[in-house]
Order: structure tokens, then C-alpha cells, then sequence
């Protein structure tokens, strides 16, 4: 039978001092194994993390993937729950994890996320709902080296179990804090594309971002979310539009 404890957490930091303490804190009773790899921050984040016990290594940045990836060779078990550090696991998940049985090495568990906005949850629209896979065996799976977008590498034979417990992704405290991370994304996509010999088109720079916001807004229901949803469709129409015309410039 599955020990609960059998579990170590993996997550990565650069200047979080604002939201680190409430997710360590929210996975501190599931694990006795939590793993911070922090590309050196320049915020009180290392005090804070070093003040709850975790194992805090600093990193030289190589990407988000490969970020991820170092945890494992620190993490004491085999089975690894991956969070960012605006995410919170719900009290529901956590009773999940800890009632889980592991049946095979293989299995890869789907974790559904509530995605917030400014601190507003975010019903419809094109965040919601969203699942990710965050549980795995690091003997079966790991990250791949993506700058951005990383994805899990998933064999054949995997076995995907969906679970009902949610995280919470706080994912933007302003209109600025999106701004500078969309900068900072279509970038690395716009790199992304050229590498794997993607062109930019006349449609992907102007019907693309067209159809998101019209698939988000209206298909997706985010007109339900009120000010909130038009706001989010919006962006979500410059952020294609951005890495489009990015991959333009540069092919």
C-alpha cells in the first residue's frame, strides 16, 4: 500500500516572496520532502523558503523544463507533484493526494486548475477550465527543454488518471505584471516557432487573433465573466497577435 508520504514537491522560484510562504504552506502537510530550485532571487524568497524547512537550491536559469528537471535529482521519492509558485493546492486535492493509491510507475495524474486574474476567479472564457498533468514518476517522466510552454514527455503506455481536487493558479496580480510576462513569452514562442520552421502569415497575424477572441469570448462563454471576460479575451487577442508578428520579424 501507498505510503501518503511518498511524495516530494518540486517547484521553482525567481523572486516570489509575495506568494511562496501560502504554497509551501499548503503542501507542507502532504510531504516531508519539498524541493525549491530558485535561479537566484534577488527578494527575500530564499529567507522565506529556508525559514519552512524546505531544500532550497539556487540555479543558474537554463529554461523552464530543464529548471523543473534538476528537482528531480534532489527529490527523496519517486513520485513528484509539480507546482509553480502562484499555485496553492485546494484542501480538497490535498486529501486526495494523500488518500492516493499508486498502482503503476506509469501512471501520470491530471490535475484540474481554477485560474485567477487580479485575484478574481476566472469562470469562463479561454483560462477556464484548464487541467494539467502534475503528478508523475520521475523514473517514467520527465519535462522536456522547452523555454516556455514545457511539457511533460509521455510514453505510449501511459496512463492518465484524472483527479477531482483543484490547484489554484493566481496567475496575474495587475494589467502590468501580465504585460511583462506576455512580453517576455510570445518571445521565447516566437523563437520557439522559428526553430521548429514555423512562418508567419497574413491569417496568423490577423484572423488568428480574431478567431481566439471571438472562440473565447462568445464560444467559451467568457462574456459571462462580465468586464473581466472582455478584458481577458482582449489580451488573449494581442498575445497572438504578438508572438505572429514577433515570428514575422524575425524568419
Amino acid at each position: 500500500m501507498h505510503n501518503p508520504t511518498n511524495i516530494s514537491v518540486v517547484l521553482i522560484t525567481f523572486n516570489e516572496e509575495n506568494k511562496i510562504k501560502k504554497t509551501i504552506e499548503a503542501v507542507s502537510s502532504l510531504t516531508d520532502d519539498i524541493i525549491v530550485i530558485d535561479s537566484f532571487s534577488t527578494d527575500a524568497t530564499k529567507d522565506i523558503c529556508e525559514s519552512l524547512g524546505v531544500t532550497f537550491i539556487q540555479k543558474t536559469w537554463t529554461g523552464y523544463g530543464s529548471q523543473k528537471n534538476a528537482g528531480h535529482v534532489y527529490a527523496k521519492y519517486d513520485w513528484i507533484l509539480s507546482i509553480d509558485a502562484d499555485e496553492v493546492v485546494s484542501a480538497e486535492l490535498l486529501q486526495e493526494l494523500t488518500n492516493l493509491k499508486f498502482s503503476s510507475e506509469k501512471q501520470v495524474f491530471n490535475i484540474p486548475f481554477k485560474t485567477y486574474f487580479c485575484n478574481t476567479l476566472v469562470r469562463y472564457g479561454g483560462w477556464n477550465p484548464q487541467f494539467h498533468i502534475r503528478l508523475f514518476n520521475k523514473k517514467y517522466t520527465e519535462w522536456d527543454a522547452l523555454a516556455v510552454h514545457e511539457t511533460l514527455k509521455l510514453s505510449a503506455d501511459t496512463d492518465i488518471v484524472t483527479l477531482t481536487g483543484t490547484i489554484h493558479h493566481y496567475s496575474y496580480d495587475s494589467l502590468e505584471d501580465y504585460t511583462a510576462k506576455s512580453e517576455k513569452y510570445t518571445d521565447l514562442f516566437a523563437q520557439r516557432l522559428k526553430e521548429r520552421g514555423k512562418k508567419s502569415t497574413w491569417i496568423k497575424v490577423y484572423l488568428s487573433p480574431a478567431f481566439t477572441f471571438i472562440k473565447e469570448y462568445f464560444f467559451k462563454l467568457g462574456l459571462l465573466d462580465g468586464a473581466m471576460g472582455f478584458k481577458i479575451a482582449c489580451l488573449n487577442y494581442h498575445y497572438t497577435k504578438s508572438k505572429y508578428s514577433k515570428l514575422k520579424k524575425i524568419q
